[in-house]
């Protein structure tokens, strides 16, 4: 068993030393998993099993003290594969908050402050100078790459990183911010970024524009801007631009492969026809270095169920299809569910004769009883590759909160 795994069994039975800490607050959940499938080429069918756990212990001995821990472990139930069982290890920290003063996280954690987004072994910390200026600091070894070695503490020398975000909170309807990232690579910088965003609100109308700017090659890696427009009757319309130049440390093989830059514009009104009914539309266009491509949807949504028709053309074929997803709540505690995308799609353009393609889902939700729901779901799929594939996927899971408990609330459908 790897040093991660012993830590976060330590910190397990440290968050159960409920007795102990009458005053913390115990948020928690475990689940299990099973999905059968058939490998290509083979008759066998594969059973894949998962078991999983959330545990978050708050106010550990004292006030603003937090524990934790994230992980998974994954089998194969119809024959012994060399990774089983595979541990992952996705989250395993002591957290310190003291209410707008600081906060800081220890330990296994995903870090957004900016640039990027990302898992790491390392220290956070998160500091209130004055009451509008919020300073990050991060760093920390880089597990992986990917997920392999993920049940592992990640060494520094192998890959880590360093960065930081300010952010200031003093104007009424202009929040900027600016951030830095640098990532090393067996004590080689591999890759060095900085970052410039800017949130306003005012009235109707939202912003949020950001610039990265990749010191190490000298160009920029991606522009947005994101504009929101809320009108009377709870209509609205969003319009976006999207610059991006495809980034990947010089540490990554396909970082040896050409990436070409890319624009998209996009606009995205939705009309309200009444409390629960909405009509939606999407329009896109994007232009590559040798290519474009063009992608329209209409739809709509009623409560939560939605359906629509989408249509592309250009770089990547052109695709013509439908999808939808509706439910019904046969009673209070199970939910009935179909999930189902059906398109036509030819990859080259020149070629008259489509391929169609059929994604279906056909699921239940069920409420056992407090705080246990289950999930069932029949997943048919059908192809050029596949004629009929046919799935099973079951889950069965355990929420606890130590508050609800005391409150009197909790149970209900596993969403």
């Amino acid at each position: 068993m790897s040093k991660l795994i012993k830590v976060s069994v330590a910190a397990a039975v440290l968050c159960l030393a409920k007795p102990a800490f009458p005053q913390t607050i115990f948020d928690a959940g475990a689940w299990t998993e099973f999905y059968t499938f058939k490998v290509p080429d083979q008759d066998n069918q594969q059973v894949r099993s998962l078991q999983g756990l959330r545990l978050r212990a708050s106010n550990v001995g004292t006030p603003g003290l937090s524990f934790f821990l994230r992980g998974r472990v994954l089998s194969d139930l119809s024959e012994k594969l060399a990774s089983d069982p595979d541990f992952r290890i996705f989250g395993a920290y002591a957290e310190y908050k003291r209410r707008d003063l600081l906060m800081l996280r220890v330990g296994r954690q995903f870090v957004s402050a900016g640039i990027g987004g990302f898992t790491m072994d390392g220290g956070r910390i998160d500091l209130f100078p004055v009451n509008v200026v919020k300073l990050t600091a991060f760093a920390g070894g880089l597990p992986g790459p990917s997920f392999y070695k993920y049940d592992r503490i990640a060494q520094w020398d192998d890959r880590n990183a360093i960065g930081g975000q300010l952010q200031y909170n003093g104007f009424k309807e202009f929040r900027p911010s600016i951030s830095y990232l640098q990532r090393s690579s067996n004590n080689d910088l591999v890759m060095q970024a900085g970052g410039f965003d800017v949130a306003i609100k005012t009235g109707p109308y939202s912003e949020w524009a950001g610039l990265d700017y990749d010191f190490l090659f000298k160009h920029l890696r991606s522009g947005v801007s994101r504009t929101g427009i809320e009108f009377q009757g709870g209509h609205r319309a969003e319009f976006e631009y999207f610059y991006r130049r495809p980034s990947l440390d010089l540490s990554n093989v396909f970082s040896v492969f050409k990436n070409e830059p890319f624009h998209q514009v996009r606009l995205s009104p939705t009309y309200r026809i009444n409390k629960k009914v909405l009509a939606q539309g999407s329009m896109s266009y994007t232009i590559f270095e040798d290519d474009e491509n063009t992608r329209i949807s209409l739809g709509g949504s009623y409560d939560g169920q939605s359906a629509g028709v989408v249509y592309s053309a250009g770089y990547a074929g052109t695709r013509l299809g439908i999808y939808s997803f509706l439910f019904y709540d046969l009673v209070q505690q199970l939910r009935v569910y179909l999930n189902a995308d059906m398109y036509n799609y030819k990859l080259d353009t020149e070629v008259d004769d489509t391929t169609p393609s059929v994604a279906t889902s056909f699921g239940a939700l069920f409420g056992v009883f407090r705080g246990v729901s289950s999930r069932a779901e029949l997943q048919l799929l059908s192809n050029r590759d596949f004629k009929y594939d046919t799935r099973f996927y079951f889950k069965i899971g355990y929420n606890f909160n130590s508050r609800s408990r005391t409150s009197g609330s909790g149970g209900g459908l596993y969403r």
